[in-house]
């Protein structure tokens, strides 16, 4: 096990395993060093790749995860939507691919709008909800189908609230970005799925059997701030949006339980320095 504590560890993927298409530094061979001896998983606000994607990606950079170890905010949300709009409903959807597949795993009609107008002013009165998530296509068009739903009282899940999404170049626009966007035309605010709502992690946990996992990420705002809404233990690495000196101003009930520069704290003997003084809250 992994220091003797942890029995799996649940990654974030951007900014802690690979930014774009490429991975970030040792983080590959780190994990590959732990895999033997603690169960490797994954959960990922980014809502545009199906897990089959990621994990074809993830494989071709080395870490060989299964799509059933891969977890998405569209899954989550969409399993939300099914709860709340039921069976066989039309739902509009709102980003990548990773959107319409979660959608279609729940039974639910993807659709999607078109640079047709009048046509996009009928979908959104058909449609009984909108799940929106991250997508480099997203267009105008898109927003404004969704707002015109939303607008007349369509269930609204936002897969995540990330404002910012590492790239090679910098940081770009997230989901959240976009979700505010809808927010100030709507007035109107959706219900989340991804981190910081511990359900994404909650239910990772449970899929692999975890009892006592370590979350992994780059980010304060979800991922750490989702790992102690779960009750989990959190590594804050510094590879993606979040730097040290972020972690050291907030108040020592939301810091990261651990930090460390890389994922090659992974393969030491001894866990990082304890940012927090209380013991693990896992269950």
């Amino acid at each position: 096990m992994l220091w003797n504590t942890y029995d799996a560890l649940i990654l974030d993927l951007d900014g802690v395993v690979y930014i774009g298409e490429h991975a970030v530094p040792g983080a590959i061979s780190s994990l590959n060093a732990v895999a033997d001896s603690v169960r490797i998983t994954a959960a990922t606000n980014n809502a545009s790749r199906t897990s089959e994607v990621v994990s074809a990606h993830l494989k071709r950079l080395g870490l060989n995860l299964e799509p059933g170890e891969v977890v998405t905010s569209a899954q989550a949300g969409a399993a939300l939507l099914a709860d709340r709009v039921g069976d066989d409903a039309r739902i509009l959807a709102i980003g990548g691919e990773g959107v319409a597949a979660a959608l279609r795993e729940q039974g639910l009609h993807p659709l999607r709008s078109t640079a047709d107008h009048a046509a996009n002013d009928l979908l959104a009165s058909e449609v009984e909800g909108v799940l929106q998530g991250h997508g480099q296509d997203t267009r105008w068009w898109d927003l404004s189908t969704a707002a015109w739903a939303i607008s007349r009282g369509k269930t609204w899940v936002a897969t995540n609230r990330d404002l910012t999404v590492p790239t090679p170049y910098g940081l770009g626009p997230g989901n959240g970005s976009l979700v505010g966007a809808l927010e100030a035309v709507t007035g109107i605010s959706p219900t989340v799925a991804g981190k910081p709502e511990p359900t994404l992690f909650l239910e990772t946990a449970h899929r692999i059997g975890a009892s006592r996992p370590l979350i992994v990420g780059d980010r304060l705002d979800t991922d750490i701030d989702g790992a102690i809404a779960a009750g989990m233990d959190s590594l804050l690495v510094l590879t993606g949006v979040h730097q040290r000196r972020d972690a050291l101003d907030r108040n020592e009930s939301a810091r990261p339980t651990y930090i460390a520069d890389n994922l090659s704290c992974l393969m030491s003997q001894n866990p990082p320095p304890r940012m927090r003084s209380e013991e693990h809250t896992s269950e």
